[in-house]
């Protein structure tokens, strides 16, 4: 479904404020690599075309998805019966970003790592100094979560989240938030709720490509190939990105956090790269050698392939037994774009 790069989760799960609650958020929250104006790359099977239409991911980045706007409102409706005060975020489902196709290739590992820290568009900072992006409604709900008490806090934050996760490790909807999203996207993504069945089939679908025999021996080849390269320990590609963003990014910040000599230390990219560029192209030669690595690996035993082939026939399979509810999803989408114009 998702194209391009390491984004096969972004229909299997969704992420509102900071907490996961279903699949309707993350859809419209892709990973950040190439700009919205750039084209979208053309659908790869016919469930993907059908999905870029249900979830709005043709849409204005810009924009709040409608579904989003009305589960903040209800989320501050509880909030308000809780005795809390708790404003809607507008940020919530904006400035997504579709991933590059090219990521994950040799070529642009070579070119931009991961694009953790080093720039992949001219004016923007690299993924690690990226700002998330600020609301009045999240600037005010951050004033009046300030002015509580300690013993108030964990009370907000007790109403707005609940218990979200149970002894399995499943995230089950409580709490304001959880309820809020779920109520407007039952099951994870927005639609009748009666299309239960074709909802829970796609957001399946990640894991099951996860899970399947093809994917995990192919997996084991590449880890075994980025042993060989210097890199052990990991057992898929998500596990040396994550590398970046934690291991070498904490070593690094530990070292050089009093270099800069501002009040920033190294938050701040501007402050970075004008008063220690020496290490920060230390940083970023770490990023690159495990970008290439990682690319190269992935390129000698077919991952990509082997994990777009999976995909694929699980899609196909999905289209095939659930045609009627994929129109019925599909005809709802356009009615709704019709009646909101968004």
């Amino acid at each position: 479904m998702p194209r391009g790069g390491e984004v096969l989760s972004q229909r299997g799960e969704v992420v509102a404020g900071r907490t996961v609650v279903g699949a309707l958020v993350a859809v419209v929250v892709l990973a950040a690599c190439s700009g919205p104006s750039e084209p979208a790359p053309a659908p790869t099977s016919e469930l993907d075309g059908l999905l870029d239409v249900i979830l709005g991911l043709d849409a204005d980045p810009s924009v709040q998805p409608p579904e989003i706007r009305q589960a903040e409102e209800a989320v501050a409706a509880c909030m308000h019966d809780a005795g809390f005060e708790y404003h809607p975020d507008e940020s919530v489902g904006t400035g997504w970003r579709r991933t590059s196709p090219e990521v994950g290739t040799v070529a642009y590992a070579e070119r931009y790592g991961y694009g953790e820290t080093i720039e992949t568009e001219e004016g923007r900072p690299p993924g690690l100094w990226v700002e998330p992006l600020e609301s009045e409604g999240l600037r005010r709900n951050r004033e009046y979560v300030a002015s509580l008490s300690p013993a108030a806090v964990e009370q907000y934050e007790r109403a707005l989240d609940g218990e979200p996760w149970d002894g399995a490790g499943e995230y089950v909807p409580d709490g304001c938030r959880g309820l809020a999203y779920e109520e407007v996207a039952p099951d994870g993504y927005a639609g009748p709720a009666d299309l239960r069945d074709v909802k829970l089939a796609v957001r399946g679908v990640y894991e099951a490509v996860e899970s399947d025999p093809r994917v995990t021996d192919v997996r084991a080849r590449w880890a075994l190939c980025m042993e060989e390269a210097g890199y052990p320990g990991f057992s898929r590609p998500l596990d040396a990105l994550s590398h970046v963003a934690t291991d070498l990014w904490a070593d690094w910040q530990d070292r050089y956090v009093d270099a800069t000599g501002s009040p920033l230390g190294v938050s701040d990219y501007d402050v970075v790269r004008t008063t220690i560029p020496d290490a920060l192209v230390e940083l970023q030669d770490a990023e690159t050698a495990l970008a290439v690595a990682d690319a190269t690996c992935r390129e000698e035993v077919r991952l990509r392939e082997v994990e777009q082939e999976v995909e694929a026939q699980l899609e196909d399979e999905i289209v095939e037994t659930y045609r009627a509810d994929l129109d019925r999803w599909l005809a709802w989408a356009q009615d709704r774009e019709r009646e909101t114009g968004e």
